[in-house]
């Protein structure tokens, strides 16, 4: 499977992109915040994914989902999204999220449900591409605050 850079080189933005045997996904937006690279994918015409590039500086330092330390101490993550971190980090230090969990609904720009949506026995989140979007730059804002916190320092954090 290729990466989301490599994705976004060979096939751009509003492009159908090779998928599983489900069908095909799709880079619906693929732009920039506070310096941080963002993109947002339609997989399988059913669901929404939100991902960005961690910065190189700290992907080696940044905790994408809680844990429990030497001493099975509970330690959160340093980065909070809708469900959890869900794909990555890759090669290319993307990493996602994504709308497809138990209560998600996803909607087109009119609200009209996706076509291949499984259906949910409740609706706890309804997402459009702009709040997916929202929730990808609230990820980028976490990880831009966390460089210019943790950016200069040698050391991951343990």
């Amino acid at each position: 499977m290729s990466t989301i850079t490599e994705t976004i080189e060979e096939h751009g933005v509003a492009t159908e992109l090779p998928g599983s045997s489900e069908g095909v996904s799709m880079v619906l937006e693929h732009w920039e915040h506070r310096g941080i690279e963002c993109a947002l994918y339609l997989t399988r015409e059913s669901h929404y994914c939100g991902y960005c590039r961690v910065p190189d500086e700290i992907s080696e330092k940044v905790r994408f989902t809680s844990t429990l330390d030497k001493n099975d101490n509970f330690v959160e993550a340093d980065v909070n999204v809708h469900g959890g971190v869900t794909y990555g980090p890759d090669a290319d230090r993307w990493i996602g999220f994504d709308c497809n969990h138990a209560g998600d609904h996803c909607v087109d720009d009119d609200g009209d449900p996706l076509p291949n949506q499984i259906p949910n026995l409740t609706t706890n989140f309804v997402w459009s591409s702009e709040d997916v979007e929202e929730e990808t730059e609230s990820l980028v804002d976490q990880l831009a605050d966390y460089r210019e916190e943790h950016g200069d320092n040698p050391e991951p954090e343990q």
